[in-house]
């Protein structure tokens, strides 16, 4: 800014006449409306940057589904699962990203339903930050110190592949450990499968079985989320955005 000698008659009592300097301009802010601008400054970039990231993604296109779509997939991947158990296949085929819905899959075979799918997997989704989370719990005394962007982004892999696919042809143990591996790296936090299982299992045989299928599962999840591995998180909007709030 640019600043000249106060001109004002000597009865003036601003600010600026006192310190005989005059400012062309507003005043010059104070500590804390500067601080105020600055956080509004990087609130606002973070927003854009998030939304400049989300418009061209494949979140914005494949993933934002409505609740009726969500029910229609569910349903007709549990339709497909219950027609593979009725046929007696034991080996399913190979896993397909099938989002957005394209046929609709009915079968007459009694069963779990899509709803009791749902339930089962809400579970397992909720192990998930038991497993990988940071924070620190006796009861929990194998868990793996991850960020906690591992379990958010292996929770959305598994709704994505379920989406797809019925636990009656998928099984959720293993392929919810392939989904936390398959986040891990995708975060720059690696596990390996032994580590995973090895949380979940305490004998020596059942981790290197359990170790196998989740390596096994990992491509599938792939498959199953069409290899679309990136996700835009609603937290981390919130988390940065308080950050420069917090007091030090």
């Amino acid at each position: 800014r640019t600043v000249i000698a106060c001109g004002h008659p000597n009865g003036c009592e601003r600010t600026c006449c006192i310190n005989k300097i005059h400012w062309t301009t507003d005043p010059p802010p104070s500590r804390r409306h500067r601080r105020r601008r600055r956080v509004a400054s990087t609130m606002s970039h973070i927003a854009r940057t998030d939304k400049d990231e989300f418009q061209p993604s494949s979140n914005q296109d494949r993933w934002r589904l409505t609740p009726q779509d969500i029910t229609s997939l569910r349903k007709a991947a549990n339709a497909r699962g219950r027609g593979l158990v009725a046929a007696g296949v034991v080996t399913p085929p190979d896993a397909l990203c099938r989002v957005p819905l394209t046929t609709t899959d009915e079968c007459a075979e009694p069963g779990v339903s899509a709803d009791d799918e749902a339930k089962l997997l809400r579970w397992y989704e909720k192990q998930i930050p038991l497993l990988v989370g940071r924070t620190g719990d006796v009861k929990a005394p194998r868990r793996l110190r991850r960020n906690r962007k591992v379990a958010a982004t292996a929770t959305i892999l598994v709704k994505r592949f379920y989406l797809s696919h019925s636990i009656l042809e998928r099984e959720p143990l293993a392929h919810t450990l392939a989904a936390v591996f398959l986040a891990a790296k995708t975060e720059d936090e690696f596990v390996s499968a032994g580590e995973l299982a090895a949380a979940v299992v305490e004998s020596s045989d059942e981790v290197q079985r359990l170790a196998f299928r989740a390596s096994k599962a990992e491509q599938a999840i792939l498959s199953g989320v069409g290899y679309d591995l990136r996700v835009a998180h609603p937290h981390l909007s919130l988390i940065h955005n308080s950050e420069p709030t917090r007091p030090y």
